[in-house]
């Protein structure tokens, strides 16, 4: 009989070779992961952090102030603020409320054993869109109350843009007004108000505004930086003695009720507008743009169905599109 092959060892100084390489590569491998795994975005300047934060909504840019101690206080530099009630919840989060509230437990004393409900969507719904004005809430008296933002001192930060995305509702009114005001005072240019109500007007069928956003707020000299503008969903009121905007460049309104006496007056009180854009308006039916001394150059109307007829008399109009029912 053949006697049992033994198992070939390896010799010593290779193992150990193997093992002193290991190491030797080790130590390389571990100093190039700590050069190149260095914190590059804390080494920008400020300047250029605020530029980034400005491309999220102010409640994540916010957030980032639990990063380190230069993070703190570097969100209130951030010169375009963005404000939507669609960004309070974020999918995963929406995803966990729904499972924690998709059933509902009824009480002893209403049946005899312990037992699940299902909850309607259309119950879910509301208590998805009542959390989410609630956060919403608690975001917008936050920023208010630790930005530091102040309309009798001018050396804040400047701000450049302002969006607002959100639910109107008499609750945060206060807060909203207070945001406009701030932005106003701090030389809002490019201002965005977007209101969600439309879809409730018409279930009801009828155009009856939640909330209206009224126009003195921006007039005279408080709104002389403003060159942008752009509502959405909400009732404008043009006062008495509007002095209107002697630098706005771009208007649009975006399904919204208007009249065409409103439209009149804010053409002939912006000297330097330049870009008018009508999108799904309601309240129009002759639309009549008639003056010489409008710098008019581009003008956009689409899907409004209420406008049988269009006049203009703008001679330096370039661009004129319209999209609708013929």
């Amino acid at each position: 009989m053949e006697a049992p092959s033994k198992r070939r060892r390896r010799p010593a100084k290779t193992a150990g070779a193997r093992k002193r390489t290991r190491c030797y590569d080790g130590k390389y491998l571990c100093r190039d992961h700590e050069e190149t795994s260095s914190d590059r975005i804390s080494e920008l300047p400020d300047h250029l952090l605020a530029t980034i934060l400005g491309h999220l909504d102010t409640r994540s840019s916010a957030a980032t102030s639990v990063l380190a101690r230069r993070w703190r206080y570097l969100w209130k530099s951030v010169p375009r603020l963005r404000f939507s009630c669609h960004d309070a919840m974020q999918p995963t989060y929406v995803r966990r409320f729904v499972r924690a509230h998709k059933y509902a437990f009824v009480k002893p004393s209403l049946c005899q054993w312990r037992r699940q409900v299902r909850v309607s969507d259309e119950r879910l719904s509301r208590l998805i869109n009542r959390h989410k004005s609630r956060i919403f809430e608690r975001s917008l008296s936050g920023f208010l109350r630790a930005s530091g933002y102040d309309c009798e001192t001018s050396n804040n930060t400047r701000i450049v843009s302002l969006v607002l995305n959100c639910y109107m509702k008499d609750r945060y009114a206060k807060l909203i007004d207070q945001l406009l005001r701030l932005a106003i005072c701090h030389g809002v240019e490019d201002l965005k108000i977007l209101e969600q109500h439309w879809e409730t007007i018409l279930l009801q069928q009828a155009l009856v505004p939640i909330s209206s956003l009224y126009i003195y707020l921006f007039a005279g000299s408080t709104g002389s930086s403003l060159m942008k503008l752009k509502l959405g969903e909400c009732t404008l009121n043009v006062p008495l003695g509007f002095s209107g905007f002697k630098s706005l460049v771009e208007i649009s309104f975006d399904r919204m009720y208007i009249s065409e006496e409103m439209i009149q007056t804010l053409l002939e009180n912006c000297p330097t507008l330049r870009s008018f854009h009508l999108n799904s308006c309601l309240g129009i039916t002759n639309l009549k743009i008639d003056s010489k001394r409008l710098e008019l150059r581009e003008l956009i109307v689409n899907n409004c169905s209420w406008i049988t007829y269009i006049e203009l008399a703008a001679p330096k109009l370039q661009r004129f599109r319209y999209t609708g029912n013929a």
